[in-house]
């Protein structure tokens, strides 16, 4: 897989980080994965957790697939619009 590029979105509550992976294999089509940073784990998501990872500034974090965290949907929804 080759990065492709990424981007962010801000939680309103400054505690998850929130980034969409731009991913590709050599000349396939691109994938967007979603992923959250938690400080702490998410209860009752276990088969949602990627695994954890060591930031330099904020240590321990925890990812996520975003489509299982309400972070990530509630960050997203603004971008993609409402259903009527």
């Amino acid at each position: 897989m080759v990065s492709r590029g990424a981007y962010r979105f801000d939680d309103p509550a400054g505690e998850v980080g929130i980034e969409t992976m731009l991913v590709a294999a050599a000349d396939g089509p691109v994938h967007q994965v979603p992923l959250t940073y938690r400080a702490a784990p998410l209860d009752d998501v276990d088969e949602w957790l990627v695994g954890t990872t060591e930031h330099s500034a904020l240590g321990r974090r925890w990812v996520y697939d975003g489509c299982a965290d309400p972070v990530y949907a509630a960050a997203v929804q603004p971008a993609v619009g409402r259903r009527r």
